[in-house]
Parts: structure tokens; C-alpha cells; sequence
């Protein structure tokens, strides 16, 4: 049976996202509603991608009986109100990055998808390290960059781990990158990729999980206080931090 998914937003992501879907079994994943605050703008969302239903509101869509999971694209200064909205509804979301603004607003969003038992994951570049390093936290923190007038930061990290171990990350909105991950040792380099998707609906449908093992919301939880340390180091403040 396919995981029925309902869009929240209409953005590019969104559309990226929708075009990936169609990539996969149709018998396994279907987008079956996108709603937007303009019901125009998710009527053309909509045929564009072929979608049976659009919304004029985001309400409508966390009220929807037909959706399995939702997809969250909104932009992440409203992750957290609409997060709570879909979450406390009774339905499982899938969170773009960032998964909030800060530490306090994802443990508002994890404790809202444990009351209402539902599945609840958040991505984040920086997830890759943690998986690599089976959920452990950094013994130091070192961030460095620079705020541009956009409002934006580009900062690189470097973390150290027990054992010796490093983890470097650089993230950047102002030149291309070759937006890979990589694990380099002793005798080789290995990559990995991964579809948000296909795990979603291994651990909803298969197994009745409600988060994903590979990135359980503890680790989305010590990923926050990761970046909220980084954010503090390079000088980057959000009114969500003092509210």
C-alpha cells in the first residue's frame, strides 16, 4: 500500500521533492495533497504535478483523514508553529532542514509527535556526523564564518570526537559545492546517500516505528545544541532565542 503524503507549501523544495517521488514505485509513495496559504498558488502547484487535491490553507491539510505523512517546506522560521499544528493533529511529518529554530522549539515539536504517538523526523547536513558516530556527543565544538548582508551565515565546523576523531563540515549559500558527504580512514573513503522517503515508509508502515533508528530524535535533539553552540560561536542570533 502507498504511503499517502500531503504537502505543506508550494515552494521549490517542494517541487524538488515531488519530482524525486515520482522516481519511485507509485505503489509505494503518492502525493495526494498540497496546500498553500494561496489556494491559487496550490491549484497550480497541484497540476503541475499531477496532485488529486489542493488546499488554500494549512489547516485543511492537517485535518485531511487521507494523508499518511506529511511533508514540511514551509520556511523554517515557521517550522515550529506548523510543526505543532500537523504534529498535534495525529499526523506523522517528515521536516525539512533546519527541523526548527532552535533546541527549545524541536523539543516542543518531539514532545508533541510522543503525545500524539505519531512519526516525526528532521534532517540536517550536519546529521550526517552524528550517524557516523553512532550518536555521540562532540568533546568540542569550534565554528567560524561570516554573517552576510542577506541575513545568512557561512560557517565551517570542526568537531572532535573521543578517540581522536574529527569531523569537519562547511556550508555555504554563496558558491557551489560539491554537496557530498564522505567517511575517510585508514584504508579507504566511503560515501553515502540516503532517500528521506524510503525510510519514512520503511519505519511507518513496515515496522510501526516512530522515529527513524538511523536518526532517532535524541540525536535531532543533541544535532540543535550542536548548532546552537555553532550559532552562538559565529555570532548568529534569532528572536526565537530569547523568547
Amino acid at each position: 500500500m502507498a504511503t499517502r503524503w500531503g504537502l505543506c507549501h508550494v515552494g521549490k523544495i517542494s517541487h524538488d521533492f515531488s519530482v524525486d517521488m515520482k522516481t519511485l514505485p507509485p505503489g509505494d509513495h503518492q502525493i495526494v495533497v498540497v496546500a498553500a496559504r494561496s489556494l491559487e498558488r496550490a491549484r497550480e502547484f497541484a497540476k503541475k504535478h499531477s496532485i488529486p487535491k489542493a488546499y488554500g490553507s494549512y489547516e485543511e491539510l492537517a485535518s485531511d483523514a487521507e494523508i499518511d505523512m506529511v511533508y514540511l517546506d514551509v520556511l523554517h522560521t515557521e517550522h515550529w508553529r506548523l510543526g505543532l499544528l500537523v504534529l498535534q493533529a495525529g499526523k506523522n511529518m517528515l521536516c525539512e532542514k533546519p527541523f526548527a529554530m532552535n533546541s527549545r522549539e524541536v523539543g516542543d515539536l518531539i514532545a508533541a509527535s510522543k503525545k500524539s504517538n505519531v512519526f516525526l523526523i528532521g534532517v540536517y547536513n550536519l546529521q550526517f556526523v552524528l550517524m557516523v558516530f553512532n550518536g555521540e556527543r562532540p568533546e568540542s565544538i569550534h565554528a567560524t564564518g561570516v554573517l552576510l548582508n542577506s541575513g545568512m551565515d557561512e560557517p565551517m565546523v570542526v568537531m572532535k570526537f573521543p578517540r581522536n576523531r574529527l569531523a569537519f563540515c562547511f556550508f555555504s549559500i554563496a558558491v557551489s559545492l560539491p554537496n557530498n558527504a564522505t567517511i575517510s580512514g585508514t584504508t579507504g573513503t566511503i560515501r553515502v546517500l540516503t532517500k528521506e522517503s524510503t525510510n519514512a515508509k520503511q519505519c511507518l508502515i513496515y515496522t510501526g516505528l516512530k522515529e527513524n533508528p538511523r536518526m532517532p530524535l535524541s540525536e535531532s535533539a543533541l544535532l540543535t545544541e550542536i548548532m546552537d553552540e555553532c550559532r552562538k560561536q559565529v555570532g548568529m542570533v534569532f528572536n526565537q532565542d530569547s523568547q
